[in-house]
């Protein structure tokens, strides 16, 4: 289900009557963009080289990081590219990215954890990429399906499901970020 509100998926679909285009050129509509991000898409590329998993009474929050990470690249000519779940590395960012000097950008914590039973389970998924989608519509960000996001942090928990702690005192934080460069 794509994350546009219903207001915006309104105005999207008016046309200016002040001279205006609906779209600049080149531009795609928010459904359009959101079509685009599909987890059959996925391209996996497993580390070689993994972290030594920290004791979950001594973890500290934004310190320790899993063996992977998901990226999925969007434009305004294509859309979002294929999503790709690959080793740990840092954000290539232009230092002109306009997230540095006006903040355009996402974030929100998905926990994690580990039941009695050992089953892995996420906090309240739905709200957290309801909330993300909303986020993304009014800060003018590209919206997404929400559930093809869930399918993708499924898929990067499984991977690095050694990395959610055996401990009913501790969770591992998912958490994506959509940011603008």
């Amino acid at each position: 289900m794509a994350c546009l509100p219903r207001a915006a998926a309104t105005l999207a679909r008016q046309d200016c009557s002040n001279g205006c285009s609906a779209l600049a050129a080149g531009e795609r509509r928010s459904e359009e963009v959101a079509e685009t991000f599909r987890a059959k898409d996925l391209v996996i590329t497993p580390a070689t080289v993994f972290k030594e998993k920290p004791d979950p009474d001594s973890l500290v929050f934004g310190a320790t990081f899993t063996d992977h990470m998901l990226t999925v690249e969007w434009s305004s000519a294509a859309g979002w590219g294929k999503p790709h779940i690959k080793p740990f590395e840092n954000l290539p960012i232009h230092p002109a990215a306009s997230v540095l000097h006006y903040a355009v950008e996402l974030f929100e914590g998905l926990k994690a954890f580990r039941g009695v039973d050992n089953k892995i389970r996420l906090f309240r998924p739905d709200l957290q990429h309801g909330r993300m989608c909303r986020s993304a519509a009014r800060t003018t960000l590209p919206v997404f399906d929400k559930e093809e996001l869930l399918e993708y942090i499924l898929q990067l928990i499984q991977i690095d499901q050694k990395w959610v702690p055996y401990s009913t005192s501790a969770q591992s934080l998912h958490p994506p970020h959509v940011y603008r460069n």
